[in-house]
């Protein structure tokens, strides 16, 4: 997706501040305490990682104590008062290392991160809305189909799962991209959910020989179970 001016990685790319930042630490800023559990509560859950490659995490964002915790970081995130939020601690060069900041660009909305001087896009809120129950009710196993005898899906995986996790995400599991969150537009075409290389594309039910498929990236998966 692009903006009217440049696209979204080097919009996000730009360089903040005057300071050498291969040389220097960042500037400390203080902790915002005037941050409320409400306020906090509103940057709170499912986002989109912007993954490299093959991998597409998908994070959930939880209000503990006076910050954020985010899945996979070391220590919840505490709001500054220079508008971002970093782990804690008093030494710039190790808590606010990488910066964090919540807003929205282009109508979506995204967090950013901030480290040596550049901004970076780091991830996009996850709004999984009404799972049709043509889609629920799809869960089970899945193996691909449509590869020549003897062939597999790279890196090795010919089956995967379509499931409607606890936190109410529709999931497909097991892909070759790993688990990745798909939004259902209709009963029959959803799309991969987050901001950057790989995402927005679609998820389809079709029909081979009376029998419905899921078919994404190339393959199609039938289901067994």
């Amino acid at each position: 997706m692009r903006s009217p001016q440049r696209p979204w990685t080097t919009r996000f790319r730009k360089k903040r501040g005057s300071h050498d930042p291969r040389t220097q630490s960042p500037p400390f800023s203080p902790p915002d305490t005037s941050w409320t559990r409400d306020r906090l509560e509103a940057l709170a859950g499912a986002y989109v990682m912007n993954g490299s490659g093959l991998d597409f995490p998908t994070v959930h964002v939880r209000v503990e104590k006076d910050g954020l915790f985010v899945d996979g970081q070391p220590d919840r995130w505490i709001p500054r008062q220079n508008g971002y939020f970093s782990l804690p601690g008093d030494d710039p060069a190790e808590s606010q290392k990488m910066q964090y900041r919540f807003h929205t660009v282009a109508g979506r909305f995204v967090i950013s991160y901030l480290t040596n001087g550049f901004e970076f896009l780091h991830a996009e809120r996850y709004e999984q809305g009404t799972i049709p129950d043509a889609w629920v009710n799809r869960q089970g196993a899945y193996t691909v189909t449509n590869l020549n005898p003897g062939s597999e899906v790279w890196p090795g995986t010919n089956t995967m799962a379509l499931e409607v996790g606890s936190d109410n995400i529709l999931w497909l599991k097991g892909t070759l991209r790993g688990s990745i969150s798909i939004k259902p537009l209709t009963d029959t075409l959803a799309i991969i959910g987050g901001i950057g290389r790989n995402r927005g594309e679609s998820v389809r039910v079709v029909t081979v020989d009376g029998e419905e498929q899921i078919e994404f990236w190339g393959f199609r998966y039938k289901r067994t179970l």
